[in-house]
């Protein structure tokens, strides 16, 4: 009976642990949307005040996302002389390619058309923001639920 009950035990701890991580992956995009829209929102404050190059900026920008973070530091190895490798694992394709097309045109233009250049990509990054943020307002906690609730469904068809 023991042993039964601790598989039932063990099945509700896997059921909560894909709950969390596809909670988590929710939490990461909205991470994600939040750091970039700060970026822009320096990037835009910054070249049209102090006209700083872009690679300056991006350079000393602080990010709480580890997956913006990746790729920020993709982008300064491409501005290096590197190849740009766009790694992506929490976007969808769309996303991808938006901001793929983003890094790429970063720093090439003058700096008012930059300007118009980042001020219609903001458009867009808040309408991906606010997806990622209504997507994880609907579905965090809900993951996690039903992750245990599956698991408990799980451990009891054992029994």
């Amino acid at each position: 009976m023991t042993t039964r009950l601790f598989m039932v035990f063990l099945s509700c701890i896997g059921g909560l642990m894909m709950g969390l991580f596809l909670s988590n992956k929710t939490k990461n995009r909205e991470k994600y949307f939040a750091d970039l829209l700060n970026l822009v929102d320096r990037l835009i404050s910054d070249i049209s005040y102090l006209q700083d190059p872009a690679i300056k900026i991006i350079s000393s920008f602080e990010t709480k996302s580890i997956h913006f973070k990746k790729n920020i530091d993709e982008y300064l190895e491409f501005t290096n002389g590197g190849k740009f490798n766009f790694s992506n694992t929490i976007l969808n394709k769309r996303e991808a390619g938006i901001i793929n097309d983003f890094f790429n045109r970063l720093g090439t233009l003058d700096y008012e058309t930059q300007i118009n250049e980042l001020n219609s990509k903001k458009m867009l990054f808040i309408q991906m923001y606010d997806g990622a943020n209504k997507k994880n307002k609907n579905f965090g906690k809900a993951f996690i639920k039903l992750g245990f609730l599956g698991g408990l469904l799980v451990g009891i068809m054992i029994l």
